[in-house]
């Protein structure tokens, strides 16, 4: 026979909590020199694009709501074509 447990305002029950997961991705050069990428995530969510030169110095290029899933996010060609790496972050 089962033994039938009743819950009280004290139980402890645990929960699994998933963070959703976001990337770039299908970076591409873009018509005039422009250079973009896809930022896929959660709708709804809010994400900042980090650039750097140096991978050591980060500043914020754009913050963007991801209004359906996914951004098309393109940055103008520079005049001093250095290497940039780019970086995506939700904002908290």
């Amino acid at each position: 026979m089962p033994v039938k447990v009743q819950p009280v305002a004290n139980d402890t029950v645990p929960v699994d909590i998933v963070y959703p997961v976001f990337g770039l991705s299908s970076a591409k050069r873009l018509p005039g020199g422009a250079f973009g990428f896809t930022l896929t995530g959660v709708a709804g969510r809010v994400y900042t694009i980090e650039t750097t030169v140096d991978l050591t110095d980060w500043s914020t290029l754009a913050t963007l709501t991801n209004q359906i899933g996914s951004i098309l996010f393109s940055d103008q060609p520079q005049p001093n074509p250095a290497r940039r790496f780019y970086r995506g972050r939700e904002v908290q």
